[in-house]
């Protein structure tokens, strides 16, 4: 984004010649897009809409487009809803307040079997120094996440005994004088394998897989012919982004956000009924 800076800085005037352009600040700023697809049995799309908003229009009107249209596919035909999206706190807090405005009948709600998948292979990263069992062990934990409910509860007992082992307490020496109000030797005591900084890593995906797990319940998905993960989004993301992050480009909220609906419509097969709305319209303020 091409954000305006405030005065012009007096070195522009020292070393042009010509007059200078107007000074801003080029920075990343996000953008949001949500999507609607409709599946088959076989995992064939149907019907994708795409959603999008600059990040000064924010999500909130985004999001009450994406309830009116998914309002009216549900109107017209009797569907489960899923919800599907990677594990971002921000965006799962979105989609809860969007749900709780739209009271929407919603079957399941997943954490995107890729963020899954990734966090897993980042663990057996630090847990198994062998190539080899490495490749075996991440293999088993995604067969027991399709085979199973309960997998992501057992793999997380499993990350843990693999970063610590338990040391018994010493039992207390019955000669030994201890300070008043000192009590008895407590249970076992946990000592890390892994170094400190690896040990973060691990405990950080362990603490958010267990914290989630309501969301990984893949085996149930499967089941019932649910798609697990967010790649209609992700090709969503990546379509627009071919448009707004070519070479050289930087962009005004003005510009961005009138090519930005533009493209949508375009992707939603709407821009030829939306340019014959804008052409009825200038027609009656004509009289």
């Amino acid at each position: 984004m091409a954000e305006p800076l405030p005065a012009i800085p007096d070195f522009w005037h020292q070393k042009r010649l010509r007059q200078p352009p107007p000074p801003v600040c080029v920075a990343y700023r996000m953008a949001y897009v949500a999507t609607i697809a409709l599946h088959d049995e076989d995992a064939n799309t149907i019907e994708t809409k795409t959603l999008a908003a600059t990040a000064d229009e924010g999500p909130v009107e985004m999001m009450e487009r994406l309830g009116a249209e998914l309002l009216r596919i549900v109107e017209e035909r009797s569907l489960p809803i899923v919800v599907v999206q990677d594990g971002a706190p921000e965006l799962w807090g979105l989609v809860e307040e969007w749900l709780a405005n739209f009271n929407l009948p919603i079957e399941m709600k997943l954490i995107d079997r890729y963020h899954v998948d990734k966090r897993l292979a980042q663990v057996v990263e630090i847990i198994e120094p062998n190539p080899d069992a490495r490749r075996r062990l991440l293999g088993q934990w995604r067969a027991a996440l399709d085979r199973s409910n309960q997998a992501i509860s057992r793999i997380c007992e499993q990350i843990q005994a693999r970063l610590y082992v338990s040391i018994p307490p010493e039992e207390p020496d019955p000669q030994a004088i201890r300070p008043f109000g000192d009590e008895a030797h407590g249970g076992e005591r946990r000592v890390p394998r892994v170094a400190a900084s690896e040990l973060r890593v691990a405990e950080g995906h362990h603490d958010y897989c267990a914290r989630h797990s309501s969301k990984m319940k893949y085996a149930a998905a499967r089941r019932r012919h649910f798609l697990i993960g967010s790649g209609v989004t992700e090709g969503a993301c990546k379509s627009i982004a071919a448009r707004f992050k070519r070479s050289g480009q930087r962009w005004f909220e003005l510009g961005a956000s009138a090519c930005l609906h533009v493209r949508t419509m375009h992707l939603n097969g709407r821009l030829q009924r939306g340019f014959e709305i804008h052409v009825e319209h200038l027609r009656s303020t004509l009289g």
